[in-house]
């Protein structure tokens, strides 16, 4: 399967950038949010890869988005992807059970997407037993 067609948008062509290169381009809302995960969710970051978005399909409708931020976890039992959204909104999601959004409305995103990945692995964990 590949996840980065999976998760993302398929009109889309994306490139991998590193966290550095990230930290350079991004301004956009939501952007602590990898530094945060990364210091209070490691094991959740070393599987972390980011995207963005460099170029248009001819079968896609819409914008690029190129401003926006991808990035998809992966391990053997899971996957999903987490956008921001440069103007506000921060969503984390797969195709199977996962669909979270938090944005400019809360007064705590960044704490609401951590609490939610916790949950996530939290329930993994259980179904392991």
């Amino acid at each position: 399967m590949d996840i980065i067609k999976e998760l993302l948008c398929g009109g889309r062509i994306y490139e991998e950038e590193s966290l550095q290169g990230f930290e350079l381009r991004y301004d956009g809302f939501g952007k602590e949010l990898y530094s945060i995960i990364k210091a209070q969710l490691p094991e959740v970051f070393t599987h972390l890869k980011f995207y963005k978005a460099v170029a248009l399909t001819g079968t896609h409708v819409g914008s690029l988005q190129d401003e926006d931020s991808f990035a998809i976890y992966s391990d053997d039992k899971i996957y999903f992807a987490i956008t921001l959204d440069y103007y506000g909104v921060i969503c984390v999601w797969n195709h199977l059970v996962v669909n979270y959004e938090t944005g400019h409305w809360s007064e705590t995103p960044y704490e609401d997407v951590l609490t939610f990945l916790q949950d996530i692995f939290d329930k993994r964990d259980l179904l392991q037993r």
